[in-house]
């Protein structure tokens, strides 16, 4: 127990010895009363004797407590679950967890959580800095396996830990909580014999970091068994509004100079309430360009806005979207770098006569020379190529109704669409069944287990014709040109001829697209490593008599766009922006076992500076991002040509900044015996549980005390009777 004004201890505990001499010499006074029946009084009082002992014992008792509570009261006493004072005399370990994932540097209306943080553990490194027998260990949720300890008489390097936490900021990382907590227990697990543990979880509390709660407890409470003392500080009280930029990438496209580039910004709002006035700033390679709108977003939810920018050369471009500063300055700002080239070139194997099949594609990815699209088509028949062939050169390979292709170069398509490529076969009346099943499609490199495409073709089919058109879309993208207002077009497709399939399963990696209004399949997707394949059972060239060709697609006015779609979707795989989130490992995005050192260089002011070096082969000696931004990987030694640009983003999941149901974690740890408490009471309390109860209850008790001092006071004769006469 402490005492807010411990002076009045001093002052009003000596008037008691007053209160016992006033009562004494009350006693003695005496009154002559004469009074005939003597005899009868005296021994009245021989009877009575005990009981008026008792009742001024009571008196003086009653007497003594109003006053000693009422000097109590005033001091104002208050009882303490815990104190860092209480631990002065004893040898105790601290292990102190601190959360520095980005959502702690909220510094919304009323907030500065990390400020608290970082005040409440000073408080307890600063109180174990003045006694030799405590030690000091802290944990950074962002640097688990690399605890700072300071020993017990180790006062320089408390002092070093302390300018750290002085100078210290959030990292950029979505740290979890879990795995700190764990480090913490092994720590504890290895405190010297007999030395008290205890244990501080300084966090925000985030629902994202602490759900599902019940694993959050289970790690506290084996905290608990490895006999710490767990304290669970929390920094954050209320659910500030924050926007989130999640997402800032280019749409599928050639990626060439000179052609618009479409892009899409993401933005979350994690606030508890609409948000009318979000304003996206964009920035190309440093110069401002126009903001983008956002408009309204409802809580919880996401908005999406497309907007184009334009670059000249070829090359790395940077494009960085930012938002208004709000409680979060992390999440506020997004990086992309667009590697972008003079043109994309797309194989077209045409095994139809006279070219007909490559012809549509070849027009719609570029009608003329003097028309920069991006797309650079380039056309041969099957019999040019040779599994030689080096096809990492295209960003899509088209087969058009061939019948065969030459030995090997089925299993060399197939690799390279496992390395990223990407692969469109339209099967029509010159594919042959046979060689499509056994080869095309069954194809397996060496050592697989699966053939490459698991389909069967069966046979050539006149399917039934339909009103409203042959074909049935689905939502995937490459059919978002038959939305909206070219929707009408859906209703002119004609499929004249098709060649059917055997049953097959559906599943993640492969699934049906479009199909005939029959019902049988006519588009099908399929995944393979890292690229993609499209099948078409259908073709799109033109005969002299229009009910000889397969289909009427390529005489559809939507049909070059459904082209270009098609190239773009399948070469997104390759062409995708480099990206990595902060925290993660370059070896992630740098070729492992590179035969020259690695340099990586951090964007700053419009110059790289150089950050990390290592040596050939060992690209996990390279330090993790820690902050976002633009990066840049070069092979020193190489062709400046290999040199890569990266763009690193934080988490944006970190951002959602919502908190846990009000008491559901407070009392789900008070089930363990865990106490919350605020980093604010930590350090400037040392863990004072608020104001005391005792002060307005020592007084309510005085109170009913001096009335029941009143009424021993009349019984016990020393107050006259409103007749004036002496209460007996």
């Amino acid at each position: 127990m402490t005492f807010a004004f411990p002076s009045l201890l001093w002052i009003g505990l000596p008037l008691l010895a007053g209160v016992v001499a006033i009562h004494l010499l009350n006693l003695r006074r005496q009154k002559p009363i004469k009074w005939a029946a003597m005899d009868f009084l005296l021994e009245s009082e021989r009877v009575n004797k005990a009981w008026i002992n008792l009742r001024q014992w009571l008196l003086l008792a009653a007497r003594l407590l109003v006053i000693a509570l009422a000097v109590f009261a005033l001091a104002k006493p208050a009882l303490k679950k815990f104190t860092l004072s209480a631990l002065a005399d004893s040898r105790v370990r601290h292990v102190v967890v601190l959360d520095d994932s980005y959502s702690m540097s909220d510094e919304g209306a009323g907030t500065a959580a990390w400020g608290d943080a970082v005040a409440a553990v000073d408080r307890v490194v600063g109180f174990a800095a003045e006694r030799p027998g405590h030690e000091v260990s802290l944990i950074r949720s962002s640097a688990v396996g690399d605890p700072e300890l300071v020993a017990g008489d180790d006062d320089q390097g408390k002092t070093r830990l302390r300018t750290l936490l002085s100078a210290s900021r959030p990292s950029q990382l979505a740290a979890p909580l879990t795995p700190a907590i764990q480090a913490a227990h092994e720590l504890c697990e290895g405190a010297p014999t007999g030395a008290r543990t205890i244990a501080y979880l300084v966090t925000d509390g985030r629902r994202r970091e602490i759900e599902p709660l019940s694993e959050t407890v289970a790690a506290v409470e084996s905290l608990q068994q490895s006999g710490a003392e767990v304290r669970w500080v929390s920094c954050v009280a209320s659910h500030n509004p924050n926007l989130t930029l999640t997402d800032l990438s280019p749409l599928p496209g050639p990626g060439a100079a000179g052609v618009e580039v479409r892009m899409q910004v993401t933005v979350a709002n994690n606030g508890s309430a609409p948000t009318t006035d979000a304003l996206v700033q964009i920035t190309r390679d440093g110069s401002a360009s126009p903001a983008v709108e956002i408009g309204r977003i409802e809580p919880g939810k996401q908005a999406t806005r497309q907007f184009s920018v334009l670059f000249r050369e070829p090359g790395p471009h940077r494009v960085t979207a930012r938002l208004e500063a709000d409680a979060i300055s992390a999440d506020n700002a997004r990086y992309s770098v667009l590697p972008l080239v003079t043109e994309r070139k797309v194989l077209l194997v045409d095994g139809s006569p006279k070219g007909r099949e490559s012809a549509p594609y070849a027009a719609a990815l570029r009608p003329n020379a003097k028309l920069n699209t991006g797309w650079a088509p380039e056309r041969v028949s099957p019999r040019e190529l040779s599994p030689a062939a080096d096809f990492d050169k295209y960003m899509a390979v088209f087969l058009l109704d061939l019948e065969t292709l030459p030995d090997g170069v089925a299993e060399s398509l197939w690799d390279y669409v496992r390395r990223g490529g990407g692969l469109f076969i339209a099967a029509g009346e010159n594919a042959d069944p046979n060689y499509y099943n056994a080869q095309l499609l069954n194809s397996r490199p060496q050592g697989a287990a699966n053939r490459a495409l698991p389909l069967r073709l069966e046979r050539q089919v006149r399917p039934p014709r339909a009103e409203g058109g042959d074909m049935r879309g689905s939502d995937h993208p490459l059919f978002n040109v038959f939305s909206g207002d070219r929707d009408s077009f859906l209703g002119l497709v004609s499929i004249n001829y098709l060649q059917s399939v055997s049953p097959f399963d559906e599943n993640l990696a492969t699934r049906v697209l479009a199909r005939h209004s029959s019902g049988a399949p006519l588009v099908i997707e399929h995944s393979a490593g890292e690229g993609r394949c499209v099948v078409m059972l259908t073709t799109v060239g033109q005969k002299p008599r229009r009910d000889e060709s397969w289909s009427n697609l390529s005489t559809l006015p939507v049909f070059p766009v459904l082209a270009l779609e098609l190239a773009a979707y399948l070469g997104e795989p390759a062409i995708a922006p480099h990206g990595l989130t902060v925290g993660a490992a370059w070896k992630d995005a740098v070729r492992e076992g590179a035969s020259a050192p690695v340099r990586i260089s951090r964007l700053e002011r419009g110059s790289a500076a150089p950050i990390a070096d290592a040596p050939a082969g060992e690209l996990a000696s390279l330090p993790h991002p820690g902050e976002a931004g633009f990066y840049k990987v070069e092979l020193l030694g190489a062709d400046p040509a290999s040199d890569r640009w990266f763009a690193v983003n934080v988490d944006p999941a970190e951002g959602d900044l919502r908190l846990a149901a009000p008491n559901e974690l407070k009392d789900a740890l008070a089930r363990i015996g865990v106490p919350v408490e605020t980093a604010v009471a930590l350090s400037a309390s040392a863990g004072d549980d608020g104001p005391s109860p005792l002060p307005p209850l020592l007084a309510m008790v005085a109170l009913g005390l001096l009335l029941g001092e009143q009424v021993l006071g009349v019984s016990a004769s020393y107050h006259q009777t409103p007749s004036g006469r002496a209460a007996r």
